[in-house]
């Protein structure tokens, strides 16, 4: 569905001024008068987008997931390493934005959620894989070792400001899980 030109240039400014109050001071303190003064607008217009700063927190993780999603896709003809870098990427160039996800709301929970929407692919893999005959209870565990240990990673990484590059933590996500799913596998 396509979205009228000016909407999405309020959506933009809104967005732009919410992320530009967020690195001022916590989400809990923000409010939407504040955002509708630094975008210039009133807050009518605020409302016909948005509910409150919350909603807006929301529609912006909800965003960024779908971004990754998309990344996610291209994964099976692309291969791991190829998405891994390229979500590890835009999370260095957005850094910015995805600094809502190192944020005083929901950090942990957002990061989970992305790292779970990659290893989906990884359950699909386990599950088709002829080398790879696992029962349930196995890949179960696997999949959220998996998740857990690389959402840590990646929290990490984004926290001390993505200084390493993303081929670095890429090459240690896959070598890590590669030794994981190789050991389970013989087992």
């Amino acid at each position: 569905m396509k979205c009228d030109p000016r909407v999405r240039y309020t959506q933009m400014i809104i967005k732009k001024a919410f992320l530009e109050l967020l690195q001022q001071k916590p989400m809990s303190k923000i409010t939407v008068r504040e955002i509708c003064d630094r975008a210039e607008i009133n807050r009518s217009t605020f409302y016909k987008h948005y509910l409150d700063c919350y909603d807006l927190l929301d529609k912006l993780k909800e965003e960024a997931l779908a971004q990754l999603d998309e990344l996610i896709l291209d994964m099976e003809e692309n291969g791991e390493m190829s998405v891994l870098l390229a979500v590890l990427q835009t999370l260095k160039d957005n850094a910015d934005t995805f600094k809502l996800a190192a944020s005083d709301v929901g950090r942990e929970e957002f990061i989970r959620q992305a790292v779970q929407r990659g290893y989906r692919y990884l359950n699909l893999y386990i599950s088709i894989s002829p080398e790879r005959q696992w029962d349930d209870g196995k890949k179960t565990i696997c999949y959220a070792f998996l998740t857990g240990g690389i959402s840590s990673v990646i929290e990490h990484w984004m926290l001390c400001g993505c200084v390493d590059p993303p081929e670095q933590i890429a090459s240690a996500i896959l070598e890590l899980g590669g030794i994981l799913t190789a050991g389970l596998a013989e087992k």
